[in-house]
């Protein structure tokens, strides 16, 4: 019996260790590990492209680390409480593994096909020495793609329309127009019900209350029904306004959009694009943005409440701060073309000869204005030199210097100065919201950081990232 239990207390230790190894077990690339994850290399570059972080200063490559660090706490906090198994968090990846896997088969069926390794090391071959020392081709290979996809953006246009009708003959599509059309009239009575009665005019919704019976599509020789069409709207949602469903052409690009995705989806799968690493990898990075983006919602722009008295508050706080028009300056000009002669007339300015007389003869603009030369109130940033040139001089006196300004010169005299007052509340109400929001904002994320490093210990491998 004491052998027995000694052979089970063995076994359970090693099952135990080998869960902690498990559980612990890192990758090459990993350099940011919160809890019991590990957070790659990769992820932070996916943020920071590594052609641009290693010529950052030292202080500046802490900034950047320090926010990714930050970052990666409300990750893994979102993923410490589950926040994966929410409902819409699921679809919302789901959808996300769909967009991306549908991109992966255009991509390798499309663009692979123009932006070539070939063109890519000749993209890389052609840059000048200074940049070819100071990044390598799998560094700035991004920036090189980039600009192949503007350069050949015509041909992978007409590549990419070439594929999906290649597409359609494959799948043997085949459109029911006819009952599109009786469709799409059912949409637009339901859709004008839906406006009368206050109700959602969200698409699906309103499909959702059409009895039509009559196949939208056959693909595979297989028929497609409205229930079916439903699911699929769902699983591939547009960015579509509820009339382009009640017009009969709009719906059936929209019909033969979903179908073709459905297809593509289908096809990407059978040929197990969503197991290849890469692929897999900016999945988890853009799981990792919709968890973020969750936690970010839950924890701190959710929890915020703003009503008018706080409002008023922030205002009074802030007002002499934020909430006060620009000073400004009443200049009036006399502008020339001919420097010599404007040296002239600034020396004369300069001693006292009446502004307004030399204005009035010798200014070559602004010359139909009842002052002529009078700019009015203008702002430190507006005419240029000007503006910088009247915030530098005194009520009453004249810039001592002539003022480039297109291709003459100006000879400037500051009349006055508008002070900086108070904007009133009601005129600015809507800006102090959005500054009362981003200070509580900013606020509540600094708690929660502070909360979360107290609460989870971390650990980063600088050096991986100079690798």
């Amino acid at each position: 019996m004491r052998s027995f239990l000694k052979n089970k207390l063995f076994i359970l230790g090693f099952f135990i260790l080998f869960g902690l190894a498990a559980c612990d077990r890192r990758n090459s690339d990993d350099f940011l590990k919160i809890g019991s994850e590990w957070f790659s290399a990769n992820e932070f570059f996916s943020q920071t492209p590594r052609y641009t972080f290693q010529y950052l200063t030292e202080n500046q490559q802490d900034v950047k680390i320090e926010n990714f660090i930050n970052r990666q706490l409300l990750v893994y906090y979102a993923i410490d409480n589950n926040y994966q198994r929410l409902p819409d968090v699921r679809k919302r990846f789901r959808l996300l593994e769909r967009r991306l896997l549908i991109k992966e088969y255009f991509d390798r069926m499309v663009l692979d096909s123009v932006i070539t390794k070939q063109r890519l090391l000749s993209e890389y071959e052609s840059l000048d020495p200074y940049k070819k020392d100071l990044f390598t081709y799998n560094d700035y290979k991004s920036v090189l793609k980039g600009k192949l996809i503007r350069r050949f953006s015509e041909d992978i246009r007409v590549r990419y329309t070439n594929a999906v009708e290649s597409l359609k003959l494959s799948s043997k599509f085949k459109p029911y127009q006819s009952n599109i059309d009786s469709l799409s009239k059912l949409f637009m009575s339901k859709l004008i019900a839906a406006r009368y009665d206050s109700v959602s005019r969200e698409p699906v919704n309103i499909l959702k209350t059409i009895s039509f019976n009559q196949p939208l599509y056959q693909i595979n020789d297989n028929k497609v029904f409205l229930s079916k069409f439903i699911g699929l709207l769902s699983d591939f949602p547009l960015v579509s306004r509820e009339e382009r469903f009640s017009d009969p052409e709009s719906l059936s690009k929209i019909i033969e959009t979903v179908a073709i995705n459905s297809y593509v989806y289908d096809q990407a799968k059978r040929l197990n694009f969503d197991k290849n690493d890469d692929f897999q990898q900016r999945l988890l990075f853009q799981k990792h943005n919709i968890l973020y983006e969750t936690a970010f919602s839950r924890k701190i722009t959710g929890t915020i409440s703003i009503n008018d008295d706080t409002l008023r508050k922030f205002y009074a706080v802030h007002r002499d701060s934020l909430y006060m028009t620009k000073q400004r300056y009443e200049v009036q000009e006399i502008y020339i073309t001919d420097k010599t002669k404007a040296e002239n007339i600034l020396n004369r300015a300069l001693n006292n000869e009446d502004f307004q007389t030399l204005a009035d003869t010798y200014t070559e603009r602004y010359q139909n204005k009842p002052r002529k030369g009078y700019l009015g109130f203008i702002y430190k940033n507006t005419y240029a030199d000007i503006g910088r040139c009247a915030a530098k001089t005194n009520i009453g006196q004249v810039y001592p210097e002539l003022v480039l300004s297109g291709k003459g010169f100006s000879i400037i005299k500051v009349l006055s100065i508008e002070k900086p007052k108070p904007i009133p509340f009601n005129k600015i109400k809507e800006k102090v919201l959005n500054d009362c929001k981003k200070s509580k904002i900013k606020q509540k994320r600094l708690e929660l950081l502070d909360s979360l490093k107290h609460k989870y210990s971390y650990y980063i491998d600088r050096s991986v990232l100079f690798n």
